[in-house]
């Protein structure tokens, strides 16, 4: 684990951060407050499809009031296509390898790999499942979520026998948790400048962090803030019951935190920014913990994380601005058009179904007698009269169906239907895999293009990971079920720490017909097998000592310009080190990484030997003694 260290400010120093923090905090609450608490608050109600009135009282009481969850549909559907394109495949995240490494690096690609994958779909670790359920359909309903992936430690105290037979005890302290852990932030806890086009775009973020009594007190024994300071804070709690957003979430679930008995919180704001103090001449970046009610700073360290551990996903892009659009923005208006023209056709068809009866002022009949089907009403001719009142509307359900399909257009999620007619289908529905992988280059809606944004907000987390676990160390306590890859996985994060391996993560590969990339990687082998055979020809034909030379140095060319054509296709496949894949003709056929001596004797006698940069030159520019070795591939 890396340790933290504390910058020096002189006192004079530490006021004018605290001055700094005041100002830029207020800021950010003044200008984000309106987002917070009154668009976050309607858009919410509209993916809830939660009516104005709880009883509608217009043109009667009781009329219908039902609210058409149009933003609810398309979001939790495009919700699940996200989490399908990102979470059904395999590798969840996919390592690659930059530059050529001779087939050294595969093992460490491959336990690097295994190592990622494991600990994000592992519940006890990074648990990325349940972490980006919430995060990408946040991103849908409300168009813009945050996930911060710190690097933490977790301890727990035991009580073990002193082990002397005296009954007594004592207590030990273990760590249950040591590495990152990735968390969505709520919607209203992450303040940044509205302009700012990315999070490292900004010059400064802030978490706001809720904690309760015990929480602060916690962190006061553990030393994590200044034990001074959070006695200065823990006589002026920010509140002592729920903001109401948080009650408003809690009365949806029916339940409720109740005031009183103690309960406060407080709000930390947790600030990353790069700081230059008074007669500073460095601007380093500082993450500063600050109590704005009181003006307190609780704790200061410079950042190591290298790469600031926040991740934002986005359903639609603003002009320059940070918060996107969401679902539950853009079908605002639709939804509500579309639930007034079916609570309207609704209510006609009521007043249609009615009757009003219009009953002679001296009659029985008029002080009350009820009229149901099948009743014997005694009354003579003229004494009662149905009246209709009112008429089917012209409207009809087809207008309904207009406006969602405008909706659907708008919103881009629509049925599965893309890839209609694509490749030779033998029945109805059934098609080809070739039909398939069209469908799959394809790719062209608006549909394809939000998972894309996903997978890439997917992306930037697992390399983030990646780095913290590079940078910060690993627990080793975890690599003992890894069994003969814990040295290459130990020795991969020291690589990339260094710098000397470069793993770029990506999301996997996002097939929908698994078929199609067996038969690519069919294909793969067999035009690998043709190539193999050909150079093993080759080289057996030179290996002939009657050759002149001109036809050795045409065959040695001709294997150079096979081997470059072989590595140019086996990089269409996504293959990573391909010089693993392709063996080097210089070595004899026995593979990248072989010592010499170990295939067959180099050819003697008087033959002619071939220009020094062929693939049938010695290694080294010398004789045929120097490692070649003309012949099949072994």
């Amino acid at each position: 684990m890396i340790e933290v260290t504390k910058p020096a400010f002189s006192e004079d120093g530490k006021k004018a951060l605290e001055r700094h923090l005041y100002y830029r905090v207020s800021a950010l609450k003044a200008g984000l407050d309106p987002l917070f608490t009154t668009n976050l608050v309607r858009w919410r109600k509209v993916y809830e499809s939660v009516p104005a009135e709880t009883v509608r009282e217009f043109p009667w009481h009781n009329a219908s009031n039902l609210i058409v969850p149009i933003a609810g549909i398309f979001s939790d559907t495009l919700h699940a296509r996200i989490m399908a394109a990102v979470w059904k495949t395999r590798p969840v995240f996919n390592v690659g390898i930059t530059g050529g490494h001779r087939g050294e690096a595969e093992p460490l690609r491959a336990a690097w790999e295994e190592w990622l994958c494991f600990n994000a779909v592992e519940p006890e670790e990074l648990n990325l499942y349940e972490v980006e359920r919430e995060w990408f359909g946040e991103a849908i309903r409300l168009g813009t979520s945050t996930v911060k992936s710190p690097v933490v430690q977790e301890y727990e105290d035991a009580v073990i026998p002193a082990g002397d037979g005296s009954g007594k005890y004592e207590m030990q302290r273990s760590t249950v948790y040591d590495g990152p852990r990735p968390e969505k932030l709520a919607f209203e806890d992450f303040l940044i400048p509205p302009a700012a086009k990315s999070v490292e775009a900004a010059d400064i973020i802030i978490h706001r962090i809720k904690l309760e009594k015990h929480q602060l007190v916690d962190r006061k024994f553990r030393k994590f803030y200044d034990p001074r300071e959070v006695d200065k804070i823990l006589g002026s709690p920010d509140r002592q019951s729920p903001e109401y957003i948080q009650q408003q979430r809690e009365g949806d679930a029916n339940a409720r935190t109740v005031p009183g008995y103690g309960w406060a919180e407080w709000d930390i704001h947790e600030c990353w920014l790069k700081w230059r103090g008074p007669n500073e001449k460095h601007a380093p970046r500082i993450i500063v913990w600050y109590h704005f009610k009181t003006r307190t700073i609780l704790r200061t360290v410079f950042d190591f994380y290298g790469v600031r551990p926040f991740v934002t996903a986005r359903l639609l892009f603003r002009d320059s601005q940070f918060h996107g659009y969401g679902m539950c923005e853009l079908m605002e208006n639709f939804q509500e058009e579309i639930s007034k023209m079916h609570n309207q056709r609704i209510d006609n068809r009521d007043v249609a179904n009615t009757r009003v009866w219009a009953v002679d002022p001296d009659s029985k009949i008029h002080q009350g007698y009820q009229i149901y089907p099948s009743a014997m009403v005694p009354a003579r001719k003229g004494e009662i009269e149905a009246i209709g009142a009112g008429d089917i509307s012209a409207s009809s359900i087809d207008e309904e169906r207009n406006a969602i399909e405008l909706a659907e257009r708008r919103s881009g999620v629509s049925p599965p239907m893309q890839g209609y007619g694509a490749g030779q289908n033998t029945k109805r529905g059934v098609y080809t895999a070739m039909g398939t992988l069209s469908l799959l280059q394809e790719g062209n809606r608006r549909t394809d293009l939000n998972i894309s944004d996903m997978r890439f907000a997917h992306t930037k987390l697992g390399r983030i990971i990646s780095k913290e676990y590079a940078e910060w160390g690993i627990d080793e306590r975890k690599l003992a079920q890894f069994g003969d890859r814990h040295e290459a996985i130990m020795a991969a994060a020291q690589l990339v720490k260094d710098g000397k391996l470069g793993l770029p993560v990506s999301s996997a590969t996002a097939s929908v017909n698994r078929e199609v990339e067996k038969q690519n990687s069919l294909m793969m082998t067999q035009v690998m097998a043709r190539h193999y055979g050909m150079v093993g020809q080759l080289l057996t034909t030179a290996a002939n000592g009657m050759l002149p030379e001109s036809v050795r140095i045409y065959a040695g060319q001709v294997i150079d310009a096979s081997n470059l054509v072989m590595k140019k296709i086996l990089r269409y496949f996504d293959e990573d080190d391909v010089d693993a894949l392709i063996p080097d003709p210089k070595k004899g056929g026995q593979g990248a990484g072989q010592g010499q001596g170990q295939g067959p004797q180099p050819v003697r006698g008087n033959a002619q030997q071939p220009q020094p940069g062929s693939a049938l030159a010695p290694i080294g520019g010398g004789g045929a003694a120097g490692g070649l070795v003309p012949g099949p591939i072994q």
